[in-house]
Parts: C-alpha cells; sequence; structure tokens
C-alpha cells in the first residue's frame, strides 16, 4: 500500500481486514487492494501489468513522473497522440 499512498499520491480511504480502498480525499475511492497473504514483495517493481490515473494537468503529470523517478521504479512511456501514458 505504501507504493499507492508515496508514489502514486492516493490516500487510504477504508482498510481493515486484508482489504484497502484508496483515492483521493473526499472522492469516492479510485482502487480497491486485497492483500494475497504469504506473497511476496518485488524490489523496485509496482506488481502491476496496466493501472491508469487521469491527471488534471501536465504539471501532475510531471510531479507523478518525478515521484516514479524518485521511487526508483523504472516507467516505460508513450504518447498516445490524444494522451501522454506512463
Amino acid at each position: 500500500m505504501r507504493f499507492y499512498e508515496k508514489v502514486i499520491g492516493l490516500s487510504a480511504a477504508r482498510q481493515a481486514g486484508g482489504h484497502a480502498a484508496l483515492g483521493i480525499e473526499n472522492e469516492a475511492p479510485l482502487i480497491h487492494l486485497k492483500e494475497t497473504p504469504g506473497a511476496r514483495q518485488v524490489q523496485r517493481k509496482s506488481g502491476l501489468y496496466h493501472f491508469a490515473v487521469r491527471l488534471p494537468t501536465r504539471a501532475d503529470f510531471g510531479s507523478a513522473l518525478k515521484r516514479l523517478i524518485n521511487s526508483g521504479i523504472r516507467v516505460g512511456q508513450s504518447d498516445h497522440l490524444v494522451s501522454e501514458a506512463l
């Protein structure tokens, strides 16, 4: 969950019994997480194949990129001609 809070910038809306709902303050949760007992953490990897968060400005996009770089997570990038993605 640390990844979603420190790197992505979400906050825990609810957390109980191996389940967590995260989002932006005062809004509906954006993602629901379920703990897998015994799963091992892979360093410097998010563990996700695809995860999308729409950011309101290019400055917010840049801030997200900076958090990813500072965390040591390697990311790919793409320009879809209608949106940019990491």
